[in-house]
């Protein structure tokens, strides 16, 4: 069997190309031309023998063996990144990248002092953030699409560190109800958010003894939409704390009794194979948590 040689240079081109959908963005994120991106692409499948990559007309994308490539791709980027922090210590994060996913809810906890912190120390890395739902977060981080994303617990298949509790809560227009009883809502239309909080609204309404009168089911990575509703049309709805902490002050917020908690964490593939920077990030976290919850 031939023996296939790539470069670092050969491996980002291909993981970038993949990430952007795009030569000229690929050329621009790694700071090199074009054509050095599309040369890249070539001498690999060249190497590889077949095509990894969909050229479409206005995005390039990887086919099934693509996909393969990029992924064994993004592994070894990792484990070099590693390699070179274990000989170099502090000073192998004088460059390289940390990509984090992230709920949107995340912008009322400690994540962005998380990350201002990070960006002072680690001037170098760049930091790529990605908003997106429980469901989305996980796939990224399996697919190696990002280094480290916030899931809800439980998660199996992937390394978890858990980094705050968030209280499921009632969220109501004034007219329908002011505390955390869910009995008191039962005959209230209900607005359902469906997605990863489903398991835990379930969970309230069968602890509760009834079935929500739904009004509608609103899917969306965000509380606005949601919010925006309920202001609207009235009624209530279920969200974590973490997702209307600063809402518009006509609407009633209280925990629900008895309490039913989020468990969120950041995920990553394995500990083994976590890039430098995505451990530097956790452990800003671990110390800045006690300081800001």
């Amino acid at each position: 069997m031939k023996t296939t040689n790539l470069t670092v240079a050969q491996l980002k081109a291909l993981v970038t190309l993949a990430d952007t959908g795009s030569f000229t963005l690929a050329s621009e994120r790694l700071h090199v031309t074009q054509p050095a991106i599309s040369h890249a692409i070539r001498q690999i499948e060249e190497m590889l023998q077949q095509p990894l990559f969909e050229r479409q007309r206005d995005r390039t994308t990887p086919n099934a063996a693509g996909l393969l490539a990029v992924k064994e791709a993004r592994l070894a980027l990792i484990h070099m990144e590693r390699l070179e922090y274990a000989v170099k210590g502090q000073a192998a994060l004088e460059s390289g990248t940390l990509r984090l996913g992230c709920f949107a809810s995340a912008a009322h906890w400690l994540f962005p002092s998380a990350v201002a912190e990070f960006a002072r120390r680690y001037p170098s890395v760049d930091v790529h953030l990605i908003e997106a739902a429980d469901d989305s977060c996980a796939l990224a981080v399996m697919e190696r699409r990002i280094d480290l994303g916030m899931v809800n617990l439980p998660c199996s298949n992937l390394w978890t560190l858990p980094i705050f509790d968030d209280n499921l809560c009632i969220v109501a227009s004034s007219n329908f109800g002011t505390g955390g009883d869910l009995k008191q809502y039962e005959n209230a239309p209900f607005l359902y958010p469906r997605g990863a909080l489903e398991p835990l609204i379930e969970a309230a309404f069968v602890s509760a003894g009834f079935r929500p009168r739904i009004a509608m089911s609103v899917v969306a990575h965000s509380a606005s939409l949601t919010l925006s509703l309920l202001k609207t049309c009235g009624g209530y709805t279920l969200m974590p704390y973490s997702a209307v902490a600063d809402q518009d002050p006509a609407l009633v917020v209280a925990p629900v009794t008895p309490g039913i908690v989020r468990r969120v964490a950041f995920a990553a593939p394995s500990q083994e194979t976590i890039s430098p920077a995505a451990r530097a990030f956790l452990d800003i976290l671990t110390e800045l948590r006690p300081h800001i919850e």
